[in-house]
């Protein structure tokens, strides 16, 4: 996926200055700053967009890896938006990292290595 346009957007990011071409591109991320549920917990989001493999892939039962580049997992969410050029919606689930929002499939007793 690619980064895209994000709404209403409040920030503009750059590659850090200490990264390494060898890893791969990374351009400037358009990120919108705001604040999340009751508690207004601040949040960053940004817009990606899947290529049309990518869809092909999703719609075939495919599913979406986020990586983060830092030591330890963030709270985060997912979600799927309308294009920027259409009106946004306001319906978003709320799920955050927990069994239930892992969904019917999920087995917990699953070894990592």
């Amino acid at each position: 996926m690619r980064p895209t346009i994000t709404r209403d957007a409040t920030h503009r990011y750059a590659a850090p200055e200490n990264w390494n071409d060898a890893n791969g591109e990374c351009g400037d991320l358009m990120v919108r700053v705001d604040l999340y549920g009751v508690d207004k917990v601040i949040e960053c989001v940004s817009t990606w967009k899947p290529d049309d493999d990518e869809l092909l892939m999703l719609n075939a039962g495919g599913g979406i890896e986020i990586g983060l580049s830092i030591p330890n997992q963030c709270v985060m969410r997912a979600y799927v938006v309308p294009p920027v050029d259409q009106p946004p919606t306001r319906e978003k689930a709320g799920i955050t990292i927990n069994e239930e929002a892992h969904g019917d499939d999920y087995d917990a007793n699953v070894e990592l290595d």
